[in-house]
């Protein structure tokens, strides 16, 4: 079984892609983050070809009384299905999501209502 504890995830943008549209990805990853500074560190990182990051460092273990018996069910689906894959191969795999190939060519938001038809999962 796979664990919830302690966690860290990541942010990437590379200023230089004009596929990646980071103003509008930028607006909504800060409003989410910034009320985030009594649970996680942040710390830029830095790699090659002109891709900065962050990582965000959770300062607790994992919780489970905030979520319902189905909410664990579907984190333990989502770490179990995921955990040996490669950003890219996420970015790959998300890239053949119906929710994106129908909101890629005009830069729709894609709606939540499309999580419930993912393939990868």
């Amino acid at each position: 079984m796979i664990g919830l504890g302690t966690y860290t995830t990541y942010k990437l943008y590379n200023l230089n892609s004009n596929k990646i549209h980071v103003k509008v990805y930028m607006q909504h990853y800060a409003g989410l983050i910034d009320n985030t500074s009594d649970i996680v560190d942040r710390k830029d990182e830095f790699y090659p070809n002109d891709i900065t990051g962050e990582r965000l460092i959770a300062r607790a273990d994992f919780d489970a009384l905030f979520f319902t018996k189905d909410e664990i069910n579907t984190l333990m689906t989502v770490a179990s299905r995921f955990k040996k894959t490669t950003t890219k191969e996420i970015v790959a795999l998300s890239h053949e999501e119906n929710a994106w190939i129908k909101n890629i060519e005009n830069h729709n938001m894609i709606s939540y209502l499309d999580a419930f038809t993912l393939k990868a999962i």
